[in-house]
């Protein structure tokens, strides 16, 4: 199971218990502008920093849950794009705030929140998604923790962004290194950051992120004394995903998502990548009637919510081949422009190749197994790219440069109906579901390459 494991920093607690402090990085170093760009700070309505966070999705930021369960969600402004305090190059509202179900403040378990933002964020240098790690953390591992907070316990905020080096400890270490009075906080399922004496996290740096190899491992919950050289971080078992046989998407994860429906049925899925236009497969779509044609938005289940669009005009790739689907790319050009929220959004295409090796989250509506069971909620998992040599190999076919290819193991990814999936990595959308040896049985699968068609999309999309 994947683990999302997140950094336990000092709290004074109520109910008679003194729990560790809370928050900021002591001895740290000064962040450079786009060091740190999934960064964001969680500030109160006066625009004061309270505590951090990471940007995991383009209106999503992960925190800690005692930073936000006593607040309204029309209390919080999230700050991301800034190295500075006190800057603001882009401010967004909330909408909602989700704790962790089983939070609780008494003995700090799970104290992990989700933020949604009303407005998605502007990607760029100095704004980016994180993405989060999906194995385990080893013993020894190096990571990065990065925050506002005071310098010491009694001192000041930093004016700049800080960061600090430290190696990832496990539970049982981790246990051998508290004072008796903190002890029982630190569970099974927590792990820890250290670093040596003078160094560490203080008030106000809660909430924010701990990464290892570019990934997402933690946000900052406690710690004994401020820079102390010890924190505790907590584990969050993760879901498991597959399409076939997966796990239900969070509402706004993928708000570029759309459903291609003939005659109101679900046919294919698509992406929006602009207001009035919409990406699939050019398999979905050809010689279909455009009158019958429809696609659904803003919503992460097939049978209610969201908003359905007529179809204005197709676009199939002029050189689309439906024997061996070369070129198997189209425009769905809206009748009515989306009304752009945090949960209908369209998404960046990729510019760069991408190469192997490369992590990445197909989502979709289709069947969870051959038997044709059509998943009413939106499923998602996470894939990594193989090169092309190895997924002709495996194949038994020549696949060309215009295309790209996924896979983990047996039991993972697409099936009918998930044509046209949205493929993204990094904030980009690399690539659309084309076609593979139905379902998840053990072979890669073939994706167009958006990068290869970016002229082609800019011509006829934009």
């Amino acid at each position: 199971m994947m683990k999302l494991c997140v950094l336990i920093l000092c709290v004074v607690g109520a109910y008679g218990h003194v729990l560790p402090n809370v928050e900021r990085i002591v001895n740290g170093l000064t962040a450079t502008s786009g060091q740190f760009p999934y960064q964001a700070s969680l500030r109160d309505v006066p625009n004061r920093h309270f505590c951090g966070g990471a940007i995991i999705g383009v209106n999503l930021v992960l925190t800690a849950a005692h930073c936000t369960y006593l607040r309204r969600a029309s209390d919080i402004l999230v700050v991301v794009g800034t190295t500075t305090i006190t800057g603001t190059p882009y401010v967004h509202e909330v909408e909602s705030v989700v704790n962790h179900e089983a939070w609780n403040p008494q003995v700090i378990a799970n104290d992990i929140a989700l933020v949604k933002l009303k407005r998605p964020v502007t990607l760029g240098s100095n704004v980016k998604v994180i993405q989060l790690e999906t194995s385990e953390i080893s013993d020894g591992t190096s990571s990065v923790v990065s925050g506002w907070g005071l310098t010491s316990i009694n001192g000041e905020h930093a004016t700049n962004l800080q960061y600090l080096r430290s190696t990832i400890m496990n539970y049982v270490e981790c246990r051998k290194r508290q004072p008796p009075s903190t002890i029982d906080f630190v569970k099974p399922f927590n792990i820890c950051g250290i670093n040596r004496a003078g160094y560490g996290v203080c008030n106000e740096d809660s909430g924010g992120p701990l990464a290892a190899n570019g990934k997402l491992v933690g946000v900052v919950s406690w710690s004994n004394e401020c820079g102390d050289g010890c924190w505790v971080v907590t584990t969050q078992a993760r879901l498991d995903p597959r399409i076939v046989g997966g796990e239900n998407a969070p509402i706004g994860f993928f708000p570029y998502q759309a459903s291609i429906k003939e005659n109101g049925k679900h046919i294919c899925n698509g992406v929006i990548v602009k207001s009035s236009a919409v990406i699939t497969t050019a398999h979905c779509v050809n010689r279909k009637a455009v009158l019958s044609l429809s696609v659904l938005v803003g919503t992460i289940q097939l049978s209610q919510g969201g908003t359905s669009h007529s179809v204005k005009e197709v676009k199939i790739h002029e050189q689309y081949n439906s024997y061996n689907l070369k070129n198997d790319i189209a425009v769905v050009k809206l009748l009515s422009d989306i009304v752009l929220t945090s949960e209908a959004y369209p998404i960046p295409i990729g510019t760069t190749f991408v190469s192997d090796d490369v992590k990445c989250v197909l989502s979709g509506w289709g069947y969870q197994q051959t038997s044709g069971i059509l998943s009413d909620y939106l499923q998602y998992v996470f894939l990594k790219t193989i090169s092309i040599s190895e997924c002709s190999k495996k194949l038994g076919t020549k696949i060309e440069q215009s295309q790209l290819c996924t896979f983990t193991r047996m039991g993972e990814g697409p099936c009918q109906k998930d044509s046209g999936s949205p493929l993204v990595g990094d904030g980009f959308l690399i690539g659309i579901v084309s076609w593979g040896k139905p379902c998840a049985a053990g072979y890669p699968d073939v994706y167009i390459r958006i990068s290869y068609y970016e002229d082609w999309l800019l011509k006829n999309a934009y």
